[in-house]
């Protein structure tokens, strides 16, 4: 092989810097029309012969993974406008060219890390994204960081990669784990560049999955408040005050002792933003539901119709709300068991019962419309008469099965009650046993007075007074 001289390294070297060293932004990406889009690939062409006489220079190497880099940047850049179909053959393109780059120079950090990108992008268009996927362009993150590790990008797309794997996983303990790893790279990351508004989101959100499943979950709720709360400082955004107002909400109900003030705290806030970025079905909804959870804590009526007028007004804008639907049919629910005169509740019991079946038309999966239609049935059970009483009760249970199903044991206190209610002791016996045998405690069960055709049986009895 013929060794080039030292001017033919140079001018190959100054004709790339030329071309490039104007162009690049902060992830190497050229920004360039056709006219020097075609003068890269002359300058390309030229390169890789001089190259070839001088292939055991690094520096060349390096210029030549550059431009080998450079142009799948180009194309990438291209792709964006095109349709889909022609959008995926140009990122294949790119994705040949990230790793001709790499083969050039494995020594490269930035190809391992778009090519990884690339390879994101390509299984998220054609809606093909699995871990297998997710785990190969993981490896290709991990060896970017071997190579530079100060790269910010690379170590916030890994931990984005990583929270995705670990929120499949069924393992409670192994998710965990992944989400801690996760944030140790987003951590890393804030290191490098304290100003990503998504990295301080999605701390927040893997915060806040952590509370979930965790011993300590005021300390995980903290934290994603805390996160969420410096989101908001770098982007004042509808999306970010109604995720703090979302955690707030969540975090009210797990310390009731201080769930007014949280509570508060989250309606002043969309209140704000309400004010500040105009209404919205689903600040509305969220307002809504604040409200909603704030009247059950405090006991207060009148707390209940105010988050049903924000619920109406979140169908009013817009009718497909499901969410604000299924709520404004729990809300009503509420309002008519408190509800004096048996007319005025039997009515409201309907009109809830009526909404909660659409919801379920618009949404056959939606596992809390299945369990408040039991909730509903129930309630009219207990205003019927026997012929009418067995049938809802029976429908009731059948509602709150199929909640079962989407959600196991979120319902089987309520399947006690029903059983208890049609009269079958046993069933509604050995539901009891469940609930309170998972660490719930009956001192603060609701609805006791649906047991009153099982109070007298002796393992009720046990159960109630042994198991407090």
């Amino acid at each position: 092989m013929i060794k080039a001289d030292p001017n033919d390294k140079t001018l190959i070297t100054e004709l790339l810097a030329e071309s490039f060293e104007k162009n690049l932004s902060v992830n190497y990406i050229i920004r360039q029309d056709e006219k020097k889009a075609h003068r890269l690939r002359v300058l390309m062409e030229y390169s890789i012969k001089m190259c070839s006489h001088a292939s055991a220079d690094p520096d060349i190497l390096r210029t030549l993974s550059i431009a080998y880099y450079n142009w799948a940047n180009n194309t990438v850049q291209k792709a964006n406008i095109e349709s889909q179909k022609k959008r995926d053959s140009m990122i294949r393109n790119a994705i040949q060219r990230y790793e001709l780059a790499i083969q050039t120079d494995p020594s490269f950090d930035r190809p391992y890390l778009n090519k990884g990108t690339a390879m994101l992008r390509q299984a998220q268009d054609k809606n093909m994204l699995t871990d297998s996927i997710r785990k190969e362009i993981l490896g290709l993150f991990e060896k970017a960081i071997s190579l530079n590790a100060t790269s910010y990008e690379t170590w916030s797309n890994s931990a984005r990669l990583i929270l995705e794997l670990g929120n499949e996983l069924l393992d409670s303990e192994q998710r965990g784990k992944h989400f801690e790893e996760s944030i140790r790279r987003y951590n890393r990351a804030l290191d490098l560049y304290p100003h990503d508004v998504n990295v301080y989101r999605n701390l927040a959100w893997l915060y806040k999955r952590l509370a979930e499943h965790s011993k300590e979950k005021s300390s995980y709720f903290e934290q994603s408040i805390s996160y969420y709360e410096k989101a908001i400082t770098l982007d004042p955004s509808v999306e970010s005050n109604l995720a703090l107002a979302t955690a707030l909400g969540e975090y009210a109900e797990l310390r009731v002792e201080k769930g007014g003030d949280l509570l508060r705290r989250a309606i002043s806030l969309l209140i704000e933003t309400e004010a500040s970025f105009g209404t919205s079905s689903d600040i509305n909804y969220r307002l809504g539901n604040k409200y909603l959870i704030l009247a059950k804590l405090e006991k207060d009526n009148l707390m209940f119709i105010t988050a049903r007028t924000h619920l109406q007004m979140a169908l009013e804008l817009d009718s497909s709300n499901v969410r604000a639907m299924n709520n404004l049919g729990h809300c009503e629910l509420t309002i008519a068991v408190n509800e004096e005169n048996p007319e005025i509740a039997h009515s409201v019991i309907q009109t809830a019962k009526s909404r909660l079946e659409k919801v379920l038309q618009l949404d056959p999966n939606h596992k809390a419309a299945w369990s408040n239609l039991g909730y509903v049935d129930m309630e009219l059970a207990k205003r019927s008469s026997d012929g009418d009483r067995i049938a809802l009760l029976e429908s009731a249970i059948t509602n709150l099965k199929k909640a079962n199903e989407f959600d196991p044991d979120s319902v089987i206190y309520d399947l006690a009650r029903a059983y208890a209610l049609l009269g079958n002791q046993k069933v509604s016996i050995k539901y009891l046993h469940d609930w309170l045998t998972k660490g719930n405690n009956w001192s603060a069960a609701s609805f006791t007075e649906d047991f009153e055709n099982v109070k007298d049986v002796p393992d009720f009895k046990f159960l109630t007074e042994q198991l407090l």
